[in-house]
């Protein structure tokens, strides 16, 4: 395996669309169901702005799509890798969670 800058860049950049907690909750939702932007700023009670600047920055990495139904541009996970991915960071984070309990009762 050879380091290619560009595309490690490249996956540093859909990384970052996940660092936040809000854009994870958006994921783990699309997951189960696609939601628009207005139904999700009222859910988590934020501005449409806030939440459309999230969806962008998942749109452009490449983690959802949208479509437009009627009134409402409605999302979409990209692939189900993104679920498994979100399957795979709930892991390390129970991981981590054992280790440091374990730590404590020692």
């Amino acid at each position: 395996m050879s380091y290619s800058k560009e595309k490690y860049e490249m996956l540093s950049d859909i990384l970052k669309a996940t660092a936040h907690p809000v854009r994870l909750y958006i994921l783990e939702t699309l997951s189960e169901k696609k939601l628009c932007v207005k139904e999700f700023a009222d859910e988590l009670n934020f501005d449409i702005s806030t939440i459309s600047k999230h969806l962008t920055q998942m749109k452009n990495s490449g983690l959802i799509y949208d479509q437009r139904e009627g009134n409402c541009v409605y999302y979409y996970i990209r692939c189900d890798c993104v679920a498994r991915f979100l399957i795979a960071a709930k892991d390390i984070l129970l991981t981590n969670l054992a280790r440091e309990k374990e730590l404590i009762n020692k």
